[in-house]
C-alpha cells in the first residue's frame, strides 16, 4: 500500500503542494534571492511592522517613564528611578516568562501565536491609554504661566534670567529664584538656608505668620492631589509591562515559522537591523525632541554652560508623550490583525489545496489498487476516507485485523504541509 502511494507521488510530482525551502546564500545571487523572498513575504513584512512599533512603544517607557514620573507627579529623580526600576525591567520579565510558559502549555500554531499577540497588544494599549488623562496641573510660576502681582518689585535686583533656583511662596506661587522674588534676608540653622525672608514679590497674607515676612521656602510648590496619583499610575503601568512582555515569546516562534529553512538566519538578522533603525536609535531622538517642546522655560547649567529645561507644561508633556506610546501600542495591534487575516486566509488556501489533492491522490491509490493481479495486495489495501471532523482514517478490513490491528489517525491541521 505504502509503495504504491509513493510511486504515485513520484509519478505526479506536479500533485504535491510543498514549501520551496530557501537556496543557500552563500553567493551574491543566493542573496539577492533570499532578500527577494523575504521582501515578498507579506507575514514577514507584516511582523516587521509590528516589531518596530513594539520597540518604540518599549523605547518610551523604559527611557522616558522615570522622567515623566519626576515632571508630571513631582517625585524627586531617585524616588522616580527607583519606583520604575522596582516594577519596570521584573514586570516584563514576568511577563515574558508567563509567554512562554502559555507557548509551552499549548504549542499553539501560527494563528495561535497571532492570537495571543495580538491580545498582549491590545491589553497593554488599554492600560496605558488612561496615562493621557492622570496627572497633574502645570504649578503656578510668576512671570511663567502666572503675572506678577507687581512687575517691578524685583527690578532693582537685576537677577539673571538664566538662573533657576525654584522656592515656593507663602502665597502658594512659585518664583524661579530667591532673586526674582525680591528676597532680602534669609533665615539659616546650623549654617545652611532653611528659607528666604522679606521677599518684596511674594503677597502678604495675614493669616499665615510665614506671610508676615514674606516668606519662601526652597524648591518648587507641590500640587496636593500628586502624591495619591503615583501609587495609582506605577500599579497601571506594572500591569501594562506585563502584558506587553507577554507576546514576546510567541512573536520570535512566529517569526522563525513564516521563513523558509534556509532564509531563518537572515530573516532574524534583517528584523533586529531593521527594528534598531527604526525605533531603537531614532526612538530616543524622537522622544526628546518631543519633550523639548513642551518646555516653558529654559535655563543654563553654570558649570557646563549646557541648556535644560526647567520647567514643562505638564499638561503638553502628558499628552504628547503618552499620545505617542499609546499610537506606537495600538500600531502594533492593527499589524497583529493584518497578520492574522494574512495567516487565516493562506491557511484556508492550504487547506482547500491539500483536502484536493489527498483526494485525487487516494482515488488514483484505489484505481491502481483494484487493478493490481495479485488478490492478496487487494484485500490488505486500506480504503483511506475523510471524515467530516478533518482526520484521515485508514479503515482495514476486519477480516484482517491480525496484519492491521489498529486504525491509524492522522490529524490534519492548519500548519501541517504535505
Amino acid at each position: 500500500m505504502l509503495q504504491i502511494f509513493l510511486r504515485h507521488s513520484e509519478n505526479h510530482p506536479s500533485d504535491v503542494s510543498v514549501e520551496k525551502v530557501g537556496a543557500p546564500t552563500a553567493t551574491a545571487e543566493g542573496l539577492i534571492a533570499a532578500i527577494k523572498r523575504l521582501m515578498t513575504n507579506f507575514e514577514y513584512l507584516g511582523m516587521l511592522s509590528m516589531l518596530v512599533f513594539s520597540a518604540f512603544y518599549i523605547t518610551g517607557i523604559i527611557n522616558y517613564f522615570p522622567k515623566f514620573l519626576e515632571v508630571q507627579l513631582g517625585a524627586s529623580p531617585s524616588k522616580a528611578d527607583m519606583s520604575y526600576g522596582a516594577i519596570g525591567i521584573p514586570c516584563i520579565a514576568v511577563g515574558t516568562m508567563l509567554g512562554s510558559y502559555i507557548m509551552k502549555r499549548h504549542n499553539p500554531n501560527k494563528i495561535g501565536m497571532v492570537k495571543l499577540a495580538a491580545a498582549s497588544h491590545f491589553c497593554t494599549t488599554l492600560l496605558t491609554l488612561p496615562m493621557l488623562f492622570m496627572g497633574c496641573k502645570t504649578i503656578d510660576i510668576a512671570g511663567v504661566t502666572v503675572p506678577y502681582s507687581d512687575s517691578t518689585c524685583s527690578s532693582s535686583c537685576h537677577c539673571d534670567a538664566n538662573i533657576f533656583s525654584p522656592i515656593c511662596g507663602s502665597d502658594g506661587i512659585t518664583y524661579l529664584s530667591p532673586c526674582h522674588a525680591g528676597c532680602k534676608n534669609t533665615f539659616q540653622l546650623d549654617g545652611q538656608i532653611q528659607n528666604y525672608t522679606e521677599c518684596s514679590c511674594i503677597n502678604f497674607d495675614d493669616s499665615n505668620m510665614n506671610s508676615l515676612l514674606h516668606g519662601s521656602s526652597l524648591g518648587s510648590c507641590k500640587t496636593s492631589n500628586c502624591s495619591d496619583l503615583l501609587i495609582i499610575v506605577l500599579a497601571i503601568q506594572a500591569l501594562a509591562s506585563v502584558t506587553s512582555g507577554l507576546s514576546a515569546p510567541a512573536t520570535y516562534v512566529f517569526l522563525m515559522r513564516i521563513v523558509n529553512t534556509g532564509d531563518k538566519a537572515l530573516g532574524i538578522g534583517i528584523a533586529f537591523i531593521v527594528v534598531r533603525l527604526l525605533a531603537w536609535i531614532p526612538g530616543p531622538i524622537f522622544y526628546g525632541k518631543l519633550f523639548d517642546s513642551s518646555c516653558l522655560y529654559w535655563t543654563f547649567s553654570k558649570c557646563s554652560q549646557t541648556g535644560y529645561c526647567g520647567i514643562y507644561d505638564c499638561d503638553a508633556y502628558r499628552t504628547r508623550y503618552f499620545g505617542v506610546v499609546v499610537f506606537a501600542s495600538f500600531a502594533s495591534w492593527i499589524c497583529s490583525l493584518c497578520i492574522y487575516v494574512l495567516v487565516k486566509h493562506k491557511s484556508s488556501k492550504q487547506n482547500k489545496t491539500k483536502i484536493e489533492f489527498e483526494k485525487d491522490s487516494f482515488k488514483r491509490v484505489e484505481e491502481v489498487t483494484l487493478n493490481t493481479p495479485d488478490c492478496t495486495m487487494q484485500s490488505q489495501t486500506s480504503q483511506l476516507l475523510r471524515t467530516e471532523s478533518g482526520k484521515i482514517i485508514d479503515r482495514s478490513d476486519t477480516e484482517h485485523e491480525d496484519h492491521l490491528p489498529n486504525a491509524k489517525e492522522i490529524n490534519v491541521t492548519e500548519d501541517t504541509e504535505v
